[in-house]
């Protein structure tokens, strides 16, 4: 489980929620088993506009490997996709679509 350090725990339902899901399709399996995520705070808006892939960081249950791929990455610049999207945003820097933080993180 990953919780940041301002929250705490009122139950433990989220281990039956995670078990109640079937693996997913061995092609498009990312993680070894679900992975059960807080979307109370996920972004929905962000200057006006709609966005997607915008997770908050407030808990995670999952297991141990699965939630080190998703946060322990490496650097930003060392990611082989990186400058293609500075360059992307260095476009975009005047109109309301700039990727968010937690969109960026979501692409790694």
């Amino acid at each position: 489980m990953k919780s940041r350090s301002d929250n705490f725990l009122e139950g433990n339902q989220f281990v039956a929620i995670q078990q109640q899901f079937s693996k997913a399709e061995l092609n498009q399996q990312i993680f070894n088993e679900k992975v059960v995520v807080n979307s109370n705070f996920f972004r929905r808006s962000s200057h006006g506009h709609r966005v997607i892939m915008s997770p908050n960081d407030f808990f995670y249950y999952g297991r141990t490997t699965d939630l080190k791929l998703i946060w322990q990455q490496p650097e930003f610049n060392h990611h082989y996709f990186a400058q293609q999207l500075i360059q992307q945003a260095q476009e975009v820097m005047s109109t309301p679509f700039v990727l968010e933080a937690e969109q960026t993180y979501c692409q790694i």
